[in-house]
């Protein structure tokens, strides 16, 4: 009898952690919307802080769980895309100017609810913002410039599929806005 009580409870326990889902954010290549209308002529190198992790879980309460990896590619992606007219090197000791990001966080945000529909099911519209601070440093590490602040998705979505997109998109401007702190001449396009 106890042993078809156990049997019981692990299949029971079993199938309700099988109903467990999250969502998975692979590699992503924001494209920043910005117009640099003097890059920089030095040798620029992005160092990404080793508090900043690659691979992570970010839990909201009203969402599934989201598995986010490769999160320093895609930093490093959108590096890319935003200095592409900068004379970027990819390594530190050829670097005049360093762009160094401390942190980068992502938080998915809820927009909205929608109330139970004909089979229980509720829609969360969601969207992402980005807790963020990069330092422009010179070769021996001192100061030049600080950028720091949240920047937000300016899309949204409601199903998985969506996720890669949001969270680009908050990638995005958060570069979009680094690069109005740290380039007086910018023009967004």
């Amino acid at each position: 009898m106890k042993k078809a009580f156990l049997v019981f409870a692990c299949l029971l326990l079993l199938s309700a952690c099988g109903g467990m889902r999250y969502i998975y954010m692979a590699e992503v290549n924001p494209t920043p919307n910005v117009d640099i209308i003097n890059p920089i002529k030095e040798r620029i190198f992005l160092e990404i802080d080793e508090s900043v992790q690659d691979t992570f879980w970010e839990y909201h309460s009203d969402l599934k769980p989201l598995e986010i990896s490769s999160w320093r590619s895609s930093l490093a992606n959108g590096f890319m895309n935003t200095f592409s007219e900068f004379n970027i090197v990819t390594t530190k000791d050829k670097a005049q100017i360093i762009f160094r990001i401390y942190e980068a966080t992502p938080v998915r945000t809820l927009v909205s609810l929608s109330a139970e529909g004909s089979y229980g099911l509720k829609t969360a519209v969601q969207s992402c913002q980005i807790t963020y601070k990069v330092r422009l440093l010179d070769a021996q590490g001192k100061i030049l410039k600080r950028s720091n602040g949240t920047a937000h998705s300016k899309q949204s979505g409601a199903t998985k599929y969506d996720t890669n997109r949001i969270v680009a998109s908050a990638i995005e401007s958060m570069y979009e806005s680094i690069v109005k702190n740290f380039f007086q001449e910018v023009q967004v396009k």
